[in-house]
């Protein structure tokens, strides 16, 4: 049997402090290679949230040559210390150097675009 005695309340005003979120994309940047016109390769990108809050992605946009790039899986939310991936396909019409940036727009405290 236990007891607990000499518990007090707080007078004082509390203030809390809230965990943070933290954006990392792995890897940093995707290189497809040769790829046959017409043929398409995927690969997946890991969304993590080393934070501890929830992270919201609220937004991913392509720039640059962005004609033979498509997203197949896009995450929400992740929870804290959680990852997501994100189904990146590249599917080229012609020959040529494609290159494109992604960015993933969020909430994340430590940045809320990663390119």
């Amino acid at each position: 049997m236990a007891s607990i005695s000499g518990l007090t309340g707080c007078d004082e005003e509390v203030s809390s402090i809230s965990a943070p979120s933290f954006i990392e994309v792995m890897p940093p940047s995707v290189d497809f290679g040769r790829t046959p016109i017409g043929n398409s390769i995927r690969t997946e990108l890991i969304v993590k949230n080393t934070g501890q809050k929830t992270l919201r992605v609220k937004g991913v946009n392509f720039t640059g040559d962005t004609s033979a790039f498509s997203l197949q899986r896009i995450p929400g939310d992740i929870e804290g210390n959680d990852k997501k991936g994100i189904i990146l396909e590249f599917r080229p019409d012609e020959v040529g150097e494609f290159m494109a940036m992604l960015t993933i727009e969020s909430d994340a405290d430590n940045n809320s675009a990663v390119e």
